[in-house]
């Protein structure tokens, strides 16, 4: 029998922008971008 896995919740929806500024946030967080430094949209894009 298979594991029971855990949906996310489908109700909430969250913007495109809110999309971007959780991603933006967590890789500030995770140390791969560095705070003060400007990106290009095409440098974040790839």
């Amino acid at each position: 029998m298979a594991e029971p896995f855990e949906l996310p919740d489908l109700s909430v929806q969250r913007s495109v922008r809110a999309q971007v500024a959780q991603a933006l946030r967590a890789a500030l967080v995770a140390g791969q971008m560095r705070p003060g430094e400007i990106y290009s949209a095409p440098t974040l894009a790839a």
